[in-house]
């Protein structure tokens, strides 16, 4: 939860259009809630930046914006700095981007996207307004995907929508926000008054999956495809049933389902999955026949399940049980994640161990 102390900072897309900047912050500024801004920070192309410099800073729009709408000397804070604009760099640092065209563009856009949030995000007296209302359509698909990975309860991810033809390039001269003292505009052959203007702010519901992968200090591991991937693994994970194996009753369950086992299979399946919960692999079949000798000798399973003893050291015999149980995994559970189950095949041939994280093994 923000304090009463906390930074409200607009972050904010930009193409070659600025008027959405101005949009922004005058619909979070005078809008059924309003919040007041402290600073802006623009993402945006060297094209874009030129943009701004030319129509709304050397211009004097953005000071006008600031007087009309009452700001203090500490809010509304943006200028031609590079916090308050920031270029898109090149994928390998060599330049700044003029636009964003190739998918390595977009990929470089992501990362600078995420660097951004996760240094606003970690300081938690910051409170962050995103705007995706500027720039390609593939900056706005970026950035809110960004928001996602990386946003807390107390930030908000925003698009800006103002009525026709308040939004045309035709309109003369350009539309930037509502004035205090309205001001007359060309469209063609008519003639309008800025008061006629709409300008709403759309909040945008998103899910907030930050919690997925932030470690114990809160860190936001690697780069945008690092990130999703991580994010996909533990989204996946926490959907996967549970696989728990009673030596005791002989049973197999992934949650409620139950897995029916011979009890050469169990005894197999058992082994595999007590070196899979200490993070062990097993290279081969005469090491899985050892380490089987030893679990049985262990929890003394041999005459329980009058399991034959040389089926411990029938290699054959093994490849078979190994390719049963595989058999039985496959009809018992759905595509997406049955091969974590899989008793080989995750880790190369003929080697052993469930791909499963460790806490979704329960050994009883």
């Amino acid at each position: 939860m923000h304090t009463e102390h906390s930074q409200n900072i607009l972050v904010a897309l930009c193409g070659i259009s600025p008027a959405v900047i101005t949009e922004a912050a005058w619909a979070l500024w005078q809008g059924k809630n309003p919040h007041i801004i402290h600073e802006v920070i623009v993402i945006t192309t060297s094209a874009g930046r030129k943009c701004l410099q030319d129509h709304l800073l050397d211009s004097g729009i953005w000071e006008q914006l600031r007087a009309d709408l009452g700001a203090g000397r500490q809010e509304l804070l943006f200028g031609d700095t590079a916090y308050n604009i920031r270029e898109l760099p090149s994928a390998d640092r060599s330049h700044d981007l003029a636009d964003i065209c190739t998918e390595e563009d977009n990929l470089a856009m992501a990362d600078t996207f995420l660097d951004i949030l996760r240094g606003l995000c970690d300081n938690p007296v910051n409170r962050i307004f995103v705007s995706i209302a500027g720039g390609r359509k593939t900056m706005s698909a970026m950035m809110a995907l960004c928001f996602s990975l990386t946003a807390r309860p107390q930030d908000q991810l925003c698009h800006v929508l103002v009525n026709p033809p308040f939004d045309s390039p035709q309109l003369q001269p350009l539309f930037f926000y509502p004035p205090n003292t309205p001001s007359r505009h060309f469209y063609h052959s008519t003639v309008l008054s800025s008061a006629a203007a709409e300008i709403n702010l759309i909040t945008i519901p998103v899910a907030r999956l930050r919690q997925l992968y932030t470690g114990s200090h809160g860190q936001l591991p690697g780069n945008y495809r690092n990130l999703v991937s991580l994010a996909d693994d533990n989204l996946q994970a926490a959907h996967l049933p549970v696989l728990q194996l009673d030596h005791k009753q002989g049973s197999c369950r992934f949650d409620d389902q139950e897995l029916a086992l011979a009890p050469k299979e169990f005894m197999l399946y058992y082994t595999i999955a007590c070196c899979s919960k200490k993070n062990q692999l097993i290279e081969g079949t005469v090491e899985l026949g050892d380490k089987m000798q030893s679990v049985h000798q262990r929890i003394r399973l041999l005459s329980h399940h009058r399991l034959q003893k040389n089926m411990l050291n029938d290699e054959d015999a093994i490849r078979k049980s190994v390719s049963d149980i595989r058999r039985k995994i496959k009809s018992l559970l759905p595509p997406a994640y049955r091969h974590l189950y899989y008793p080989s095949g995750s880790f190369g041939p003929g080697r052993y161990r469930l791909a499963l994280p460790m806490d979704k093994i329960i050994i009883l």
